[in-house]
């Protein structure tokens, strides 16, 4: 069973990445999935507080950069 976990939680990192070239696939989402999974089903006390204030953090600023970036191509 943790073996089939672990395939999804990377299965989840690796479309993230694909997110990043392919604009139609929410990287984020999948990334914040891939943590979520591996805290609730793999080990919870692994990932501290720090983690995920710095993973908000990184977060808000790749949604920002994505809206200013669209809004400026968009305006030109």
């Amino acid at each position: 069973m943790e073996l089939i976990i672990w395939i999804v939680i990377i299965l989840l990192f690796l479309l993230s990445f694909v997110g990043v070239f392919v604009p139609v696939i929410p990287g984020i989402l999948t990334l914040w999935a891939g943590f979520i999974v591996y805290h609730f089903a793999i080990d919870p006390e692994q990932l501290t507080v720090f983690f995920w204030i710095a993973m908000i953090v990184i977060s808000i600023i790749l949604i920002g950069s994505d809206l200013l970036m669209n809004y400026y191509f968009i305006q030109k």
